[in-house]
């Protein structure tokens, strides 16, 4: 399908030199995505002939599964939208399965302990047509470990400490530049997302907050769950061809946004393609969800 600018979807560029000699622009570009096709064309509403298979990894810890798989399945809505039911599916690898998570006919949900505070959504896409073949979803644990064991002031030395890496747009290039070459262009082919790493300082944030408040470990838990949730609707965005939305904060007022009633169906924000902060009210002040429970308007237009 060919890109369009005012849709944000990641692209793959092609160079056909049997363009006439006089065309400015011999570049074709077409978006990234699955190639879903309904198992009954003439149907409204059908299931397609191959959904898209996400695999949660046996690694991760059970009380985190059902945040991560219904962040998942949230996409599903969206591709309802469009035609599909149960576009999307979630299933478990078996503890005796004979397959890594590396395996590339597997689209996977996977949980690492780098010791770096990151997730990341890549995909593997066909160069010449733009479908996406595989994705993996990798993310690091130790975003959920550091703030539940301490809490720090927040400093730029601080805040470096908790999400692993520099607080200034300077000394972050500079990071960039002491990078090998071929990490440097891996790093800009995924966007550059760092949606984990603000994660983390946002999460050290509200719980430093429900900490001096005395909130209830119930709250404290609600809050952890929605942000997970979040995350892995923002990586399963990427994975499906989608590139960030940083105008999708603007949706609500701030009285709008602690109104769950306002927000059940839209989440805090246009779409999850955005970086969204914690949303954390003061004392005597309505407190609304702590982080988008479901995808965003924009997040269904697009798809």
């Amino acid at each position: 399908r060919t890109a369009d600018d005012r849709v944000g979807y990641f692209v793959t560029a092609l160079k056909d030199f049997s363009k006439k000699e006089t065309d400015d622009d011999r570049f074709v570009r077409y978006i990234n995505r699955w190639n879903l096709e309904k198992a009954d064309p003439s149907a409204e509403m059908s299931t397609p002939k191959e959904p898209i298979v996400f695999w949660l990894e046996k690694t991760i810890p059970f009380k985190y599964r059902k945040p991560i798989r219904d962040g998942i399945l949230e996409w599903n809505k969206a591709f309802a939208k469009a035609g599909f039911y149960d576009a999307i599916e979630v299933r478990q690898q078996p503890d005796d399965a004979p397959w890594e998570p590396g395996d590339i006919r597997y689209n996977t949900f996977q949980w690492i302990t780098a010791g770096a505070g990151f997730a990341m959504g890549p995909s593997r896409v066909n160069p010449t047509t733009g479908q996406i073949l595989d994705a993996d979803i990798i993310f690091d644990a130790d975003f959920l470990q550091f703030w539940k064991q301490e809490y720090e002031t927040f400093t730029p030395v601080g805040i470096a400490q908790l999400t692993g890496g520099p607080l200034d747009l300077q000394e972050y290039q500079a990071e960039l530049r002491r990078m090998p070459a071929y990490m440097q262009d891996s790093h800009s082919a995924r966007c550059a997302c760092n949606m984990l790493n603000g994660m983390s300082r946002q999460f050290a944030l509200g719980s430093a907050v429900m900490a001096t408040r005395k909130r209830s470990d119930a709250e404290l838990e609600k809050m952890t769950m929605q942000g997970l949730k979040e995350v892995a609707m923002h990586e399963v965005g990427h994975t499906l061809g989608l590139a960030h939305n940083f105008k999708g904060s603007t949706l609500h007022s701030l009285k709008d946004l602690n109104d769950p009633e306002k927000t059940k169906d839209t989440g805090l924000g246009a779409s999850v393609m955005d970086y969204n902060p914690v949303n954390i009210m003061p004392e005597g002040m309505k407190q609304g969800d702590y982080y988008s429970t479901t995808i965003g308007p924009y997040d269904m237009w697009a798809i």
